[in-house]
């Protein structure tokens, strides 16, 4: 059963990479995928993202701010990344929770 759901994964894989629309970068434990475009429903342009190079991590909503401080600071999604490229996406996504007026030290909004 297993090896049947590896090889569904291993397919579905191919076939996003040969439409264009996912890369899959660098690899150790967990696969660390770069989007080539706006995944569908999030936003197109560049800048509404944390990582804009690999369009993850969207920062136009205060929901999706939230969760990129939350996701970025799981050690499974540091992989990849070097300490300056995580520096510089922390740093966007502290900066647009400021704007929404999200405390990231405690992640609550401040009154």
């Amino acid at each position: 059963m297993c090896n049947i759901y590896f090889a569904m994964i291993d397919y579905i894989l191919e076939l996003d990479v040969s439409c264009g629309d996912i890369d899959v970068g660098h690899m150790e434990n967990n696969a660390f995928v770069s989007h080539k475009s706006p995944p569908k429903g999030y936003p197109k342009e560049k800048g509404k993202y944390a990582d804009p190079v690999n369009y993850k991590y969207p920062i136009d909503t205060e929901e999706h701010v939230r969760a990129a401080w939350s996701y970025i600071n799981m050690p499974k999604n540091q992989k990849g990344y070097s300490s300056e490229q995580l520096a510089a996406i922390k740093g966007r996504i502290k900066r647009a929770a400021k704007k929404f007026g999200i405390d990231i030290s405690d992640n609550k909004k401040k009154k």
